[in-house]
């Protein structure tokens, strides 16, 4: 007798494309980008001013734990400075954004000082435009105690992660997982995974070939065309699994191939397959954790960073968008790149900087994007879909449509939260914005649902 596929009974849809304090998921380095640029970016910008988070790190880029460890370096400049500086006066530091980098760097520096009698009056205050703790980490209810991250997922990089050992510490769940052996499956079934596997690794070799030689980076897209696509023009079914390896790569990378580098777009050492495990509370669960004690003013955007104060005591000025004014002694901030690139003629800009940032910084922004990754998370009564023991609950669904399916990746994480849920990955920004204009979220869990039902419908176990 065949299960029936019953329709979700819950579900939330995450619009990180279309939330304007983030405009993105993570960054990625474009043509003529390279890690120094990100290391560039870490580097204070005066005395009292610092920029952290994801895009600021060379060795974790684009990773919650990568903004995790930016926060702690910029709390430890900050925290050389003040045991550096002369005052006896009280310090005042602002932290601006609640998430992985913002929260990480507040609880470094909040330890220090009560750890310190001298530095007892000392004071530090987190400003967070959202209602919540998390930014891009962001764990969501989905009701009866059931918690499901909508923003970053994976602990990346595990025997490095250092929010392993936080979440360890708090007796979280950590659940593995295997993206070597997906359960997969392709809308003609005429191509293999194997074969879509061996075509990416051809197009990330035929890369590291081309810049062996050559002086200048390129796009992932330009490596195609010029070296992958030639050898296969002939051969109508290799160009099928060429058509659905970029998908996959899509999948990864959130970014347009045509603007992607080729050179570090696919070797920056943040990918998945390093012991990779997500957390059944979620990476809000650990945020939270470590946040306790500390000043976090929630719904409070921030308007206008003044940083050029000079040596003045209180050298920055922070400016709400209900014109409250800190004046603070340091400044860390840590939002998303996508904020720090509004141009300075949009009315609608989030955030401006008094001055401008320097050129150095915003050269190094103009070599970056937001990748785009929104998602959809179904909540059943059970599961009805096919599993594997083999697969460790990642679905990949290669559809046939242009470059792939609406929803190339799928995470069945109903063994790791315990009721029958999916998470489904929307990536890249035309697919995501075909998908949600004009759309509710309805609308949008309806799309989802169709397409594990085709998934399911064309798995051969």
């Amino acid at each position: 007798m065949s299960i029936v596929k019953t329709e979700p009974i819950s579900y939330h849809v995450a619009r990180w494309s279309n939330n304007p304090y983030s405009q993105g998921a993570w960054s990625q380095l474009l043509v003529g980008g390279t890690p120094e640029d990100r290391e560039r970016l870490g580097k204070p910008i005066s005395d009292a001013f610092i920029l952290a988070g994801e895009a600021t790190v060379c060795d974790f880029p684009s990773q919650v734990h990568g903004a995790y460890i930016s926060g702690k370096r910029a709390a430890k400049w900050c925290l050389d400075s003040i045991n550096s500086a002369t005052s006896t006066e009280p310090i005042l530091v602002i932290v601006i954004g609640a998430g992985a980098a913002g929260i990480s760097a507040a609880e470094t520096i909040h330890k220090s000082f009560i750890q310190n009698d001298k530095n007892s009056r000392h004071k530090i205050i987190v400003i967070e435009a959202l209602d919540h703790i998390g930014g891009r980490s962001t764990t969501i209810s989905m009701g009866n105690g059931i918690q499901v991250d909508s923003g970053g997922t994976w602990m990346q990089q595990y025997k490095s992660n250092p929010m392993v050992h936080e979440a360890l510490r708090m007796g979280l769940h950590l659940i593995p997982t295997d993206f070597m052996s997906p359960l997969a499956a392709c809308a003609d079934g005429a191509v293999s995974v194997d074969e879509i596997n061996d075509m990416v690794l051809q197009i990330e070799t035929a890369g590291r070939i081309y810049h062996e030689t050559a002086c200048d980076d390129s796009s992932i897209m330009h490596i195609i065309n010029t070296i992958i696509y030639p050898k296969y023009k002939d051969d109508p079914r290799m160009l099928k699994v060429l058509e659905l390896s970029i998908a996959e790569i899509m999948a990864d990378t959130g970014i347009d191939l045509n603007t992607l580098s080729s050179k570090y777009g696919l070797e920056e050492p943040s990918y998945v397959g390093e012991g990779d495990h997500y957390i059944r509370e979620g990476f809000s669960s650990i945020l939270a954790g470590i946040s306790a004690g500390i000043d976090i003013r929630y719904n409070t955007p921030v308007k206008i960073i003044d940083w050029d104060g000079g040596s003045d005591f209180r050298s920055i000025k922070i400016t709400t968008s209900t014109n409250e004014i800190f004046n603070a002694d340091y400044c860390i901030c840590t939002v998303p790149i996508s904020i720090l690139q509004e141009s300075e003629t949009n009315p609608n800009k989030i955030l401006t900087i008094r001055p401008p940032l320097p050129d150095l910084y915003t050269s190094a922004l103009s070599r970056m994007k937001m990748a785009i990754c929104d998602k959809v998370i179904l909540q059943f009564d059970y599961r009805w879909w096919p599993t594997s023991a083999s697969s460790n609950n990642i679905l990949k669904w290669y559809g046939d449509g242009k470059y792939g399916n609406s929803f190339t990746d799928m995470l069945d994480a109903t063994d790791g939260l315990g009721v029958p849920i999916v998470v489904f990955y929307m990536i890249g920004e035309d697919n995501v914005k075909r998908l949600l204009d004009g759309k509710s979220d309805a609308e949008i869990a309806k799309l989802a649902y169709q397409a594990l039902v085709e998934w399911s419908d064309a798995i051969i176990l």
